[in-house]
């Protein structure tokens, strides 16, 4: 492994650990600030790895967490709908524009194709349930079908810091349910009651 993967995967890694602590703050919001800042450490690292299906879903997390972030006025729905649509153009661009390794074997080639999808699916799904700014619904969402959804693109694009993304992201959310329980998370939509309420 040459220095540019080495430092892919320690920028992948490093990005992991903002997940982690994504999922342990109680306001939603912040949750988008730390998944925003998440996204741009993972764009450049799937960039490194020459991945440009997940550097460019990754991409568009970036100003999908700030909309998010910035409440009601940028969570229309022509907003949601543009970001969804570039999610759909981004998996067809790497879809389209993928070229295999010399020596890649067929197998290894439809897994790729199959991860680019799966990838783009699992973001059009992760889009709608963050839209809906609830923490619950959020955090179900994840951790039964956007967890496992990267979880299986990661193996196929070898980005060992997504891999263990999703593992802490599931454990993560795990330990927010019993700190929080299942419904004391502050939806997107309503304001904190007391600052020490906040994660």
């Amino acid at each position: 492994m040459g220095l540019v993967e080495i430092t892919a995967q320690i920028l992948s890694i490093a990005a992991s650990v903002l997940c982690f602590i994504s999922f342990q703050m109680k306001d939603t919001r912040k949750l988008y600030i730390a998944q925003c800042t998440s996204a741009v450490l993972f764009v450049i690292s799937f960039l490194l790895l020459g991945e440009i299906t997940p550097a460019i879903l990754n991409l568009i997390n970036i100003p999908r967490g700030l909309a998010l972030s910035a409440g009601k006025k940028w969570t229309t729905p022509k907003i949601y709908f543009c970001i969804q649509s570039m999610i759909v153009c981004a998996g067809v661009i790497g879809v389209v524009t993928y070229i295999p390794a010399d020596g890649t074997t067929q197998t290894m080639i439809v897994l790729s194709y199959a991860a680019k999808i799966v990838a783009t699916l699992i973001q059009l799904f992760s889009t709608y349930t963050m839209w809906t700014g609830n923490g619950k619904l959020i955090r179900l969402g994840q951790i039964f079908i956007v967890s496992p959804g990267w979880l299986f693109s990661d193996i196929i694009f070898f980005s060992i810091g997504g891999i263990l993304t999703e593992l802490i992201n599931m454990i993560s959310i795990l330990i927010s349910f019993a700190r929080f329980g299942l419904n004391g998370f502050i939806d997107a939509s309503e304001e904190p009651s007391a600052p020490s309420e906040q994660a």
